[in-house]
């Protein structure tokens, strides 16, 4: 093993490998909390590739460099997947070659796909977040068809949920946000863009929730900032919630929010983002590999059974 340096937008990470050994790497601000870097390590380390996965701390304002930066990675055959984070999944659409469908209605990508061409570089943006979170939910056995959905939030966590609903069949999709025009006019992007027949969709400002919106819903969605530091208070009451709807968190730091203690003090089943997120990283992977991730060392590496 020797050491070798990636340097994107002015920032130099220094790594273990080989001559060959490829990169992945994930580009956000900031990068330094996530376990991204934890299960992709050691599912490269079961998977016995000669490969690394690194994080990015990149600025909004350094984001156009360092994509000329991973241009250049792609080219000498070193970086061959990235993964992306807030602030830059919707940002970074703008640099790519190509975007795969679900990716450009969820108006979002968490993952690039990337190959060299002679003096070229090819990336191809992909959207991971919408089939982890299905992955997720299907874990839980949750069935939305035919039934209600709320979603808080109106970026891009939510544009993944809004996607997940309209695949899954929901009656209705119920959006609230901090601003009521934010969620409109994500229902509507995504709406000029669905293939098919829509249910019925409602937005709202999340500080003034229509009467009886939780009443017969399958299923909330937590996809806002709200809920990051510990002792935050919930988005919303539970106190209209019906006993078999279940709570979907995306946060996953804190493992358990004021949002998922009244769930759990309601009685309703719940869960964090944390198996979502390792449901999209092992699709990344296997974009990026063709291989099929172990998803089992993947969990293990971040504390699930």
């Amino acid at each position: 093993m020797r050491s070798f340096q990636l340097e994107l937008a002015g920032r130099r990470i220094d790594y273990s490998g080989t001559e060959h050994s490829k990169v992945f790497v994930l580009l956000g601000h900031p990068v330094a909390h996530s376990l991204s870097p934890r299960f992709q390590t050691a599912a490269v380390a079961a998977m016995g590739l000669d490969a690394v996965y690194l994080a990015a701390d990149i600025l909004p304002e350094r984001l156009p460099q360092a994509m000329q930066d991973l241009r250049a990675g792609v080219v000498a055959a070193r970086i061959v997947g990235v993964n992306v984070t807030l602030p830059h999944k919707r940002t970074t659409m703008q640099y790519l070659d190509a975007v795969d469908d679900t990716a450009r209605l969820a108006g979002a990508v968490n993952t690039l796909v990337c190959t060299a061409q002679p003096g070229a570089a090819v990336l191809r943006g992909h959207n991971t977040d919408v089939d982890g979170l299905a992955t997720s939910l299907d874990e839980h056995r949750v069935r939305i068809a035919g039934a209600p959905v709320v979603i808080l939030g109106a970026g891009g966590m939510a544009r993944s949920a809004v996607v997940v609903a309209l695949r899954a069949g929901a009656a209705s999709v119920r959006v609230l946000a901090r601003r009521g025009d934010a969620a409109r006019d994500m229902l509507d992007s995504i709406a000029a863009s669905w293939p098919g027949a829509l249910p019925v969709l409602e937005h709202a400002e999340l500080a003034r929730v229509p009467p009886r919106w939780l009443d017969d819903a399958a299923l909330l969605v937590q996809a806002t900032s709200l809920g990051l530091e510990p002792e935050e208070p919930g988005p919303l009451s539970l106190a209209a919630a019906p006993p078999g709807m279940f709570v979907f968190e995306a946060i996953y730091r804190p493992a358990e929010t004021a949002l998922l203690r009244a769930a759990r003090g309601a009685g309703l089943r719940s869960t964090n983002g944390l198996g979502m997120l390792v449901h999209q990283g092992a699709l990344a992977l296997r974009l990026w590999t063709g291989l099929e991730p172990p998803i089992d060392v993947m969990r293990s590496s971040v504390g699930l059974d």
